[in-house]
């Protein structure tokens, strides 16, 4: 409360001073001074009202400190309102003031005013000076109930290389942010009691001492990416370390990183370290193990940051980033990584080696069976001939699956039984010829009235199949109806056909979804079976709102029936590009164009 009160008032006093600056108006012998105490005493008393917040409730004496310090607070809020009035007051009697003149010390500027106006500033100016003598008492009274600042933010902006000499006072400091470019390094001796310190600036360094500061719960460094900097073995000590972030590369991440059992968040620079980490599979808390980039960070193919192996016991983490999979040795490696009891694990991201055998690319993808907690997976460079791995069904719980540069397979697995799937996407999957019933996850279906109802793909949004240049047919199931039992997609809003070049027509069934936003590109026969009013697929998708149509030199861009009908004069229908226009300034126009990454 009294943090927020304070905040406040400092706002009001930046905002009604701020204009002094650089003018010649005459105050009030002394007010510029009495208001820099004043700001100066609010920002002192700021500090520390953590630290007497949290005492109050158990030290009588630091709670009547509060309670004079908001009655103070009330008072200024008072005098600062009474300042605006007067200032708001000048304006409607002498008129607006000219550019580069000051609005608000125009209130004490005593020429040519009236004696009564004059003896109201005055009074202002007495209230202000009154008002600091309260605030400098309450400041010294805060030392002796020995209140502390907690929380510190240093931004070093002289040529010389900081001392930090004012450090040595603040003994009881939770909280150090530093920025400095001068390749400085902060002393620890003095920070006992830290929990959170971070460091940016070029050159920046930890502190010697760092394995001494056993209370830190984060720390981040930032000393630029083009900087490697030491990280000292005695940083093994912190064991209630939570947080520990890199945004600059390191020469190596000690082994004694593997006992901070607390650890909960790595963050390393990419392009960091080359050796192997393999102390990162002792931090059995870690939830979260990322670059810079926010990428799902792990074993990389020309890097030994991570071995597949060393994931065995993180069974904490929510995303995995494996790279360079498909070696050999890869076959028991994925066995012992474990991913099925990892629970928590809910991004996975798997890049195989383009380099590596069809044959170990199928085994490992099969050895990497995760949890069915799982909501995100992409996989990549996948080269097996099939793509069927025993546990894709399983994943009750994903919501986005990307494949991607899967060359080899040609049909795909049953994902239409994914109960909860929302996004799919399918990009340079050359090798697939067919999507049909397999697909779907249903040869034949009954459709008759006693049927019981079937969804496939119940919850399925969005559809983006791009450059399968050897897909030529999409079917549905053989025994569908309009309005019979089985319900395909359902839900979907999206769908997005682009470089499939000698696929031949819709399915069916895309007539009954709710399709909001067709795309097709670069399709060379749809463009003719999709043709407004004369193509064979037109029945499927006339219903669309809103379809686009690329051909390899051209833009067709169509929009439902009755929309292109007549336009809102009743005139002809639009051109391509005014409906383009039309479409591009829609609020869900990014929709058009999403891509799973």
């Amino acid at each position: 409360m009294a943090d927020a009160v304070i905040s406040v008032l400092l706002q009001q006093l930046t905002s009604v001073t701020q204009e002094h600056v650089g003018e010649n108006l005459k105050l009030v012998t002394g007010v510029d001074k009495e208001l820099e105490s004043l700001g100066a005493n609010l920002v002192a008393i700021k500090a520390v009202l953590t630290d007497a917040e949290m005492r109050q409730l158990k030290e009588e004496a630091v709670k009547l400190w509060l309670e004079d310090l908001k009655d103070v607070s009330y008072d200024m809020d008072s005098v600062l309102d009474k300042w605006n009035t007067a200032i708001l007051k000048s304006k409607f009697d002498q008129g607006e003031p000219k550019v580069g003149s000051s609005i608000l010390f125009s209130c004490f500027h005593c020429t040519k005013l009236s004696p009564s106006v004059i003896t109201h500033r005055l009074k202002i100016a007495k209230e202000i000076q009154s008002l600091n003598r309260k605030l400098e008492m309450i400041t010294l009274r805060k030392n002796r109930v020995e209140l502390n600042i907690r929380h510190l933010n240093l931004i070093h902006v002289s040529l010389a290389i900081p001392t930090f000499s004012n450090l040595k006072k603040k003994k009881n400091l939770h909280t150090l942010m530093v920025r400095c470019d001068l390749g400085c390094m902060v002393p620890g001796e003095h920070l006992r009691y830290l929990k959170t310190l971070i460091l940016k600036g070029e050159l920046m360094k930890l502190p010697t001492n760092i394995g001494d500061l056993i209370h830190l719960r984060y720390i981040s460094i930032d000393s630029g990416i083009e900087i490697m900097i030491n990280v000292p073995p005695t940083i093994g000590n912190l064991l209630n370390l939570q947080t520990l972030k890199f945004f600059s590369r390191i020469k190596e991440l000690p082994e004694e990183v593997g006992k901070l059992t607390n650890l909960r968040h790595l963050l390393l620079s990419e392009g960091g370290t080359e050796t192997r980490q393999s102390s990162i599979g002792k931090l059995t808390s870690l939830q979260t193990l990322e670059n810079r980039d926010q990428r799902f960070w792990a074993f990389k193919k020309n890097r030994m940051t991570m071995e597949v192996r060393d994931f065995r016991n993180l069974n904490n983490l929510r995303k995995i980033w494996l790279e360079g999979l498909g070696r050999e040795e890869h076959k028991e490696e994925a066995k012992e990584a474990q991913l099925h009891n990892k629970t928590s694990l809910v991004h996975l991201h798997l890049i195989f080696d383009f380099n590596s055998e069809m044959e170990t690319h199928e085994i490992v993808l099969e050895t990497l069976r995760p949890h069915e907690n799982l909501q995100y997976l992409r996989i990549e460079g996948y080269l097996g001939g099939s793509f069927s791995p025993s546990w894709m069904v399983s994943l009750i719980n994903m919501r986005s699956l990307c494949l991607y540069e899967c060359v080899n397979y040609n049909k795909m697995p049953p994902l239409g039984k994914l109960p909860c799937l929302e996004s799919l996407s399918i990009q340079w999957s050359r090798g697939l010829e067919k999507m049909g019933a397999e697909f779907l996850g249903v040869e034949i279906y009954d459709n008759t009235s006693s049927a019981a109802e079937l969804l496939l793909f119940p919850k399925l949004k969005q559809l983006q199949i791009k450059n399968a240049d050897s897909l030529k047919e999409w079917a549905g199931v053989v025994g569908w109806k309009m309005n019979g039992p089985l319900k395909i997609m359902p839900a979907l809003e999206t769908l997005q056909l682009t470089g499939c070049l000698v696929l031949e027509s819709l399915p069916d069934f895309l007539e009954s979804t709710p399709l909001k936003n067709l795309e097709i590109r670069r399709c060379d026969i749809l463009e003719n079976t999709c043709k407004r009013e004369t193509g064979d697929d037109w029945p499927k998708i006339f219903h669309v709102p809103n379809i686009i149509i690329e051909k390899m030199k051209a833009y067709d861009l169509l929009g439902s029936a009755d929309e292109l009908a007549t336009n809102e004069d009743g005139g002809q229908s639009r051109t391509a590009a005014e409906q383009g226009e039309r479409l591009l300034d829609r609020p869900d126009a990014a929709a058009l164009y999403w891509d799973f990454v």
